[in-house]
């Protein structure tokens, strides 16, 4: 399994940690900022990552092999995916390697048990054998599989998306539906034609609520 990549924030920051609007932290994102994006929810929980080793063995792993694990979450994290063996296989069974991200969600875990009642696991991004799934084909897959993903917000520019999070995003669309809704963390964009800088890296960013109770102009 891979690890997930850096996602950047949106604008570099001064001294004091603010953001500093209109200074792009990457050049691309100011090349990009015209082009259409498909932005998501961002959910705020721990790092999983999903993978299966050559032997047939599901693996659960943070955002590194030594991150530790609530047993609350691995242990729900086991009575979903355990009996998926099949579907597994029939999603991934002609790659070498993959890996499904999502957050671990759960009461003590970054105070996230508003988005379950209890401990879950929010899908929202898949790789296989150096591919980036589309967006569409995590939604399909991820349903496919039984898994709650993160819900696309809209699809639009950078500005849109600054706008959105900065006047109009409060409240969380993710929830079981008899929990009143959390705070909204932000959102997580990127290209809606999958993209790469010249480094080989993923073209992809955050945009967070709470970057915008205090930014610079």
């Amino acid at each position: 399994m891979i690890k997930y990549p850096k996602i950047h924030g949106l604008y570099k920051r001064d001294s004091n940690g603010r953001f500093m609007i209109g200074e792009y932290s990457k050049l691309e994102f100011g090349h990009l900022e015209e082009t259409l994006w498909t932005w998501t929810e961002k959910i705020d929980g721990q790092n999983i990552r999903i993978g299966m080793d050559k032997e047939g063995k599901i693996l659960f792993h943070g955002r590194s092999d030594n991150a530790e694990l609530n047993f609350n979450l691995v242990d729900e994290l086991e009575q979903l995916f355990y009996p998926k063996m099949t579907e597994l296989l029939d999603v991934f069974g002609g790659y070498d390697d993959w890996t499904i991200f999502g957050e671990g969600v759960g009461a003590k875990i970054n105070k996230s048990g508003d988005y379950f009642g209890d401990y879950g696991f929010v899908a929202f991004d898949i790789w296989a054998d150096g591919l980036w799934f589309d967006r569409d084909a995590v939604d399909s897959i991820s349903g496919y599989l039984g898994l709650h993903y993160t819900p696309t917000i809209f699809k639009g520019t950078i500005g849109q998306a600054v706008d959105f999070v900065s006047a109009g995003m409060q409240r969380s669309q993710f929830h079981e539906p008899e929990r009143t809704p959390r705070l909204a963390e932000g959102l997580v964009g990127t290209p809606s034609v999958g993209l790469l800088d010249r480094w080989g890296s993923r073209i992809i960013t955050k945009v967070k609520r709470r970057d915008f109770t205090n930014a610079g102009t």
